[in-house]
């Protein structure tokens, strides 16, 4: 039997998934660990951009990669976890 369809790709993370509270906790985390103050109410505008991007706009150049590598650990380890299904 032959399908029409090889694959089917689902896109989770901002689609069937809520991902924001892990996102916004590791943020949080990355910005209280490298001494960063930043307003909360930017947070909403991280979500979609890529990281490094969003980093760049509070690091300097030279801090961003490692401020990226602690936003990967972090998201990965435990915040990704607090991600739930959109109702509906």
């Amino acid at each position: 039997m032959k399908y029409k369809y090889e694959s089917v790709f689902f896109d989770l993370d901002g689609t069937l998934f809520d991902t924001s509270k892990g996102i916004y906790e590791t943020f949080d985390r990355v910005f209280a660990t490298r001494g960063k103050t930043v307003d909360k109410g930017l947070y909403p505008s991280f979500i979609g951009p890529p990281v490094s991007s969003t980093l760049a706009r509070f690091f300097e150049p030279g801090e961003v990669a490692a401020a990226h590598d602690d936003f990967r650990a972090y998201y990965n380890s435990e915040a990704k976890f607090k991600a739930r299904l959109y109702d509906g």
